[in-house]
Formats: structure tokens, C-alpha cells, sequence
């Protein structure tokens, strides 16, 4: 799950209740949250990507960009790590699968 809208200076005690209310359930929660940036809302208002916002319009745009980065970037991790596991999975299958005779009668 990925919390959004945060902030990213303050984390107030029902955020924290909220998160460990999640991860005791067994919720997977996401290391990083999506902060709410002007940046952010700014792209649907002026169109275009975080890098092609115009700084005279838009403040803490190196910082949303920051923030993407990083959400990105853990969502390369956890599917690298899901298909390594897939991976491991298919070959013990293979490698434990009974054999079979291919005799020809």
C-alpha cells in the first residue's frame, strides 16, 4: 500500500497509528510515501512531466522529483525481488519434480 499526501516535514500520531494499525494487519506498506507537493498537482494543472515544469511557477520541483525517484525506485526493487523469488520457485519445482519414463512400447 502507498500512503500519499503526507507531508513530508511532519508525521503526525495518527499517521503513525495508521501505519502500524496497517502492518499489524499484515498490510505491506510502502518505505516511501508520496508527499503532497505543489509539483505534483502542478503537472495536471500546467500539463507535461516534474522536469518539464516551469521553476518560476512551481517551487520544489528538485524535491517531488526526489520523491518519485524514490518511489520508483522501490518499485523496481520489490518486483526485481518478486521475480527473483519466481525464479528460485520454478527451479526447486524443476529440480524436485519426479521423474517421468518416456519408454516406448
Amino acid at each position: 500500500m502507498l500512503l500519499t499526501r503526507t507531508n513530508p516535514v511532519i508525521k503526525p500520531r495518527t499517521l503513525t497509528s495508521i501505519h502500524e494499525q496497517l502492518r499489524d494487519h499484515g498490510v505491506n506498506l510502502f518505505h516511501t510515501q508520496m508527499h503532497e507537493r505543489e509539483a505534483f498537482k502542478a503537472m495536471f494543472s500546467f500539463g507535461g512531466t516534474l522536469e518539464t515544469l516551469d521553476r518560476a511557477q512551481v517551487n520544489n520541483i528538485d524535491k517531488a522529483i526526489l520523491n518519485a525517484r524514490d518511489f520508483a525506485s522501490e518499485v523496481v526493487d520489490i518486483l526485481k525481488a518478486a521475480q527473483n523469488a519466481e525464479g528460485e520457485g520454478a527451479h526447486l519445482a524443476a529440480t524436485s519434480a519426479p521423474m517421468t519414463s518416456s519408454k516406448v512400447a
